[in-house]
């Protein structure tokens, strides 16, 4: 199938330094609205990766915050110029807003097999090309790339690791400068 009929497709372009290994947590797709887009196991598959079995089903599973190997995707490298690519099959009806990528994440040693450039198409047209941040191996930093492919669209809820920023209430005035205050008045 051509590239324009896959729906979306992310290019593997690059590790962070592993000489044969490459993987990811989740992926996550939004809507036009942030919403979280259900994606069956069926809907994606890798393409072009070396290994016996393509367990990309593990992408769709869940658990975005692991750092249990069973719950990630680890796949085999293709040897240059052959690049690796996810692909997820949607309708163009679907109109996806976001992505949410979740780094390999096993532990800071293995942090060199995660993704490190990665190129976003959605039906054929490209919409992203950059770096995604690194995993660390622990559940205490953000390991996730949200990816902007709608510029009209809502972005997603926050991960846990994003939650707003509550102001402090203001600290009631002191007694000295109350009394500063009312001579200003004067």
């Amino acid at each position: 199938a051509r590239r324009s009929e896959e729906g979306l497709v992310l290019e593997v372009r690059s590790n962070w330094g592993h000489p044969k290994q490459v993987g990811l947590t989740e992926v996550e797709l939004f809507d036009m609205g942030g919403a979280k887009l259900r994606v069956s196991n069926a809907q994606v598959c890798g393409q072009a990766f070396v290994g016996a079995s393509d367990k990309s089903q593990r992408l769709v599973n869940g658990n975005p915050l692991s750092s249990d190997p069973q719950d990630m995707w680890l796949t085999g490298l293709p040897d240059p110029p052959t690049v690796g690519r996810v692909v997820f099959v949607v309708s163009r009806d679907t109109r996806i807003g976001h992505v949410r990528v979740w780094n390999f994440n096993k532990s800071a040693l293995d942090a060199n097999k995660g993704v490190r450039d990665l190129s976003v198409y959605l039906h054929g047209e490209l919409r992203w090309s950059g770096e995604l941040k690194k995993g660390s191996g622990g559940r205490t930093e953000d390991f996730s790339t949200t990816i902007p492919l709608d510029p009209s669209s809502t972005p997603p809820p926050p991960t846990p690791f994003e939650a707003p920023i509550i102001p402090l209430p203001q600290a009631p005035a002191a007694e000295d400068d109350k009394e500063k205050e009312k001579e200003k008045e004067k």
